[in-house]
């Protein structure tokens, strides 16, 4: 089996599964792990990877406020 997994930090991926019951299935060869960095896949010169927010509105901006005012 071969899988591939995104991350920002795929060392520390491949670190946590090259240990216990899956490091000995990489190791026999079961299974292949590549951990791939999206930041090689940034179009910009500082490798930004992540987006704007979304979702939200002014209901959940105002949660805190609602809920304390309402005394919740």
């Amino acid at each position: 089996m071969k899988f591939y997994v995104m991350s920002l930090f795929p060392q520390m991926i491949l670190d946590g599964l090259n240990t216990s019951i899956t490091g000995r299935a990489i190791d026999s060869g079961v299974l292949s792990i590549e951990a791939v960095d999206i930041r090689d896949f940034s179009n910009n010169k500082h490798m930004k990877v992540d987006d704007y927010p979304y979702g939200g509105g002014r209901h959940v901006q105002g949660f805190g406020h609602d809920h304390a005012q309402h005394g919740h």
